[in-house]
Parts: C-alpha cells; structure tokens; sequence
C-alpha cells in the first residue's frame, strides 16, 4: 500500500512541476508542438533551429527521441548549466526538471518528447514478448528506471526489418511509435483479420495494446522507436 501511495505522489508531483513554470507548448510554440495527448502521454514535437534558444519551462519525467544529432546546452534554475548530447536513430529517458535549452549546434534539432502521466503498476510479462519470440527484429533499446530503485515506467524497443521481412505473432501493450524511416506494414492479427499501416520517417502514433506479425512490404529496410508504457493512467485530482 506505502508503494501505490508513493508511486501516486510521484505522479503528483509532475503536476506540481508544471505549476512552478510554464508548459513549454504554451510560451515556446515555434520549438514545441503536440503530437499526442491522451490520459498516458503527452507527445511533443521538439525542433530547433541551429544555435536557437528557448525560454525557462517544465518537463515531467519522460522519453526523448532524437531524429537528428543533438548537442544541447541546459540552463538550469540557480544559474547551472549542462550539455547534453544524443544520436540520431536513439532514445534516452529525460529528467524531471525545469530548464531553458539551447542548441549548441550549427545545425537543425528535431526530436520526439513522450511525456509520462501515468504511474507505473503491476505489469504482465508478455508470454510471446518480441524480445524473445524475434530477437532478429527486436533490440531492448533500454530499461528506462526511475530514479535509482528497479520500479520501470516504460520499455524502449529499437525495432528494424529488412526488405520483405516478417516476424512472428506476438504482442505489445500500450505504446507510442516513433518512425526513423518510412514504412509500410502489413500486420496479421490475432482474430484472423490483417491490415496495411503506414509511417513516414518523423511520424508519431499511438498504438493500442494488441497481438499481430508484422511483415514489412516494402523494398526499403523499416526502423521504428518503440516506447511501451508499463503504466496505468495517474488518478485525476
């Protein structure tokens, strides 16, 4: 019971975040822009221009994507600063925290944001996990942990199939995908029925809990960001 309170005050607290400063959506529209927002994530658009700066604003714990090659420069409250870098194609947890960014580079910065507002409950281990049943096709990106204890928020994927390539049947729980190239996949799915999906490279999608073989129809190789949510939506205030 002290864990689920816990966890509930964690989850909390990102509002409280939110409050001390300003939802960067809201006082930094040229960076900012919202992809997705449903009651687990909110999905941020992140784009800068080379050596662009942004104004003081919150972030909740979450996932950043990095479509391109990032060399960033944090200014923290209090007068610090950190610079942080990622590559193009990789995923990382980012912190809870109130920051300003600026880009370091001479180059455009695009990322994906997935923000958290769920907390973390009892999660199912998956009997047909593709980590397992296709390891071919499915990389642990990482295990993104929250602060220093083993309680996961979420699992990233790095998902990558070859011309014509297909898995076998599996599932997912609830996830956000992020597309590193264009796609096109055909997707079996359990009740015997089959569908087309498509991404272009950049694109965003929530994708629901569900059992299926992907098979990807086109000539070219297919790489997706997978972020699966290993959460239960936070109660609402």
């Amino acid at each position: 019971m002290g864990k689920v309170v816990s966890l509930i005050f964690i989850a909390l607290s990102f509002g409280v975040v939110r409050a001390m400063a300003q939802d960067p959506v809201k006082v930094d529209p040229k960076h900012y822009k919202v992809e997705v927002d449903n009651n687990q994530v909110r999905v941020l658009r992140i784009k800068y221009g080379p050596l662009e700066k942004s104004v003081m604003h919150a972030q909740p714990f979450g996932i950043v994507v990095f479509l391109t090659d990032a060399r960033i420069s944090f200014h923290l409250r209090g007068g610090q600063s950190e610079v942080r870098e990622g590559k193009a194609g990789t995923a990382e947890m980012t912190p809870e925290e109130i920051h300003l960014p600026e880009n370091l580079s001479d180059k455009p910065f695009e990322g994906i944001l997935i923000e958290s507002k769920g907390i973390e409950w009892p999660y199912a281990e998956l009997k047909d996990d593709p980590l397992t049943v296709d390891p071919k096709h499915y990389l642990s990106e990482s295990d993104v942990l929250q602060n220093v204890s083993e309680d996961t928020f979420v699992r990233i994927l790095h998902i990558k199939y070859g011309p014509h390539e297909k898995s076998v049947m599996h599932s997912h729980p609830d996830a956000v995908a992020v597309f590193l190239t264009d796609a096109h996949f055909k997707f079996a799915l359990k009740n015997g029925k089959s569908e087309t999906r498509d991404g272009k490279a950049g694109d965003v999608q929530f994708t629901p809990a569900e059992t299926h073989l992907p098979e990807n129809l086109g000539n070219e190789t297919a790489e997706v960001i997978l972020v699966e949510l290993k959460t239960k939506p936070s109660p609402k205030p």
